[in-house]
């Protein structure tokens, strides 16, 4: 009697929080929406007006770390190539690569091995070698490093970096020609701006050419598929919302711009986390919190950046266990955060509502089953149990879509948005409890992996 009393309780909620789950993201959405209302606005207006021309924009460092990147890094470099954004420097770092990387980058932009000191801000690993030239008028660097981590490879990049502004670019990473200049413009328009991150999409299913996107189709493995419309969630209500509040705690690695001096004042990144973005951005929080100094954290919506999905699930398991890794390192390091009265709410949901919710949802779904098995609960109770939790899937899912209809229309391929929509229809079905599965993984693996970045297998872009 008293196991049927538990587990009737847990069932219920579970079924709660679901339901909050669904409200919450729903408030994400229509925040977004009304976000992205004004944003238009504005830029029809700037577009008419040529406001963005009158803006004086700041020379910016762009840095791309890179490990064992001999299949990509040469289009990430095109695709800054580029670029017209009107001054910036290209700086590549090795981070001990054992491929043929550092020769392909040296032969095909024809660099030089040059003497150049490094003014070292940020401690860091030795620096082996430094190769330089110019390309298509523009400057790019090669550093190669003795091998230590992403962080530490950004960290070099940040000490031979000229610029105030940098942009950490990940070496799968392709640009739209205007990207530069939309994720940098939050910093003219507001001094105050320290960071800022752009919004990320899946390269899987492009066409590039001479370092340009020519073409998005649906990718054509189902596992791509759900990670498109995955990301839709993540990087459009989600952040857009937070960014409304000044609460983003994440930007993504792949492509996010940060004021030089600010995170050369607070140490750099830090190496001993996998989520070193994460980590970084929660300690810009918590340096001008502390100080008590405005401060604005911004998320740049059309600041496009495509980066590659892992297209098997052994690369999916390792991509999503280091990011829960991350999540639980950045928010067990700054746990005075917690108790700061404007934060409380947004670590809360973090904590709640992102760090837990693998073990909430796939717990939940077996306790229900559990409970009809064993006559606990009625076949009403299950059906409705699963069907919000399906429904809430494809609506999420579907907003998500629309809302990217919405946002960026003058891109987007009807053909391509119906696939993804017939797709989100069975994302909640196997794939939703399949990266919770992952997730979990990282609080039993957490001794053992919690300094492991691990690779995924990266694939040639089509042309």
């Amino acid at each position: 009697m008293i196991l049927d009393t538990i587990i009737f309780i847990m069932d219920n909620i579970a079924l709660v929080y679901m339901s909050i789950l669904c409200a919450i993201f729903f408030v994400f959405i229509i925040s977004a929406a009304i976000e992205f209302s004004k944003t238009i606005k504005e830029k029809s207006i700037s577009e008419v007006f040529g406001f963005d021309n009158t803006i004086d924009y700041t020379p910016v460092s762009l840095l791309v770390p890179s490990y064992n990147e001999e299949v990509t890094i040469c289009d990430t470099i095109d695709s800054l190539l580029c670029s017209e954004y009107s001054e910036y420097e290209i700086i590549v770092i090795s981070d001990g690569s054992d491929d043929n990387s550092v020769n392909v980058i040296i032969d095909k932009y024809n660099l030089k091995k040059i003497y150049k000191p490094m003014r070292k801000s940020i401690e860091t690993k030795e620096v082996l070698n430094v190769y330089k030239g110019i390309y298509k008028d523009r400057a790019i660097t090669l550093i190669d490093k003795e091998n230590g981590g992403k962080a530490d490879a950004l960290n070099v990049g940040i000490n031979y970096s000229k610029y105030p502004i940098f942009v950490a670019i990940d070496a799968d990473s392709i640009l739209e020609k205007q990207s530069i200049k939309r994720i940098i413009t939050p910093f003219m328009k507001n001094r105050k701006t320290v960071a800022v991150g752009g919004n990320i999409k899946i390269s899987n299913n492009i066409t590039i050419k001479d370092g340009l996107v020519i073409d998005i189709d649906t990718p054509k493995k189902l596992i791509v598929s759900f990670q498109v419309i995955e990301y839709l969630r993540a990087f459009l209500a989600n952040r857009m919302t937070w960014d409304i509040l000044n609460m983003n705690l994440i930007i993504s690695g792949a492509f996010g711009a940060f004021n030089k001096k600010i995170v050369v004042d607070i140490g750099g990144y830090k190496s001993n986390t996998v989520g070193e973005d994460m980590e970084l951005v929660m300690r810009i929080h918590k340096y001008f919190l502390e100080n008590k100094e405005e401060y604005y954290i911004s998320f740049a919506s059309d600041a496009n950046c495509y980066t590659q999905a892992p297209d098997s699930l052994k690369g999916l398991k390792t991509q999503r266990r280091r990011w829960q890794i991350g999540l639980i390192q950045s928010m067990s390091t700054h746990k005075s955060m917690l108790i700061n009265r404007k934060w409380f709410l947004a670590k809360l949901y973090y904590i709640l509502f992102e760090m837990v919710t693998p073990i909430i949802e796939l717990f939940g779904m077996i306790i229900i089953i559990l409970s009809y098995l064993l006559n606990i609960i009625n076949l009403e109770f299950l059906l409705l149990y699963c069907s919000i939790v399906l429904l809430y899937g494809f609506v999420i899912s579907l907003t998500s879509i629309m809302l990217e209809v919405y946002a960026f229309r003058e891109n987007i391929n009807a053909k391509v948005v119906l696939k993804l929509i017939l797709i989100s229809l069975f994302e909640s079905i196997g794939y939703r409890q399949l990266l919770s599965i992952y997730r979990i993984s990282a609080f039993i693996g957490y001794k053992k992996y919690k300094n492991k970045w691990g690779t995924i297998k990266r694939n040639k872009n089509a042309a």
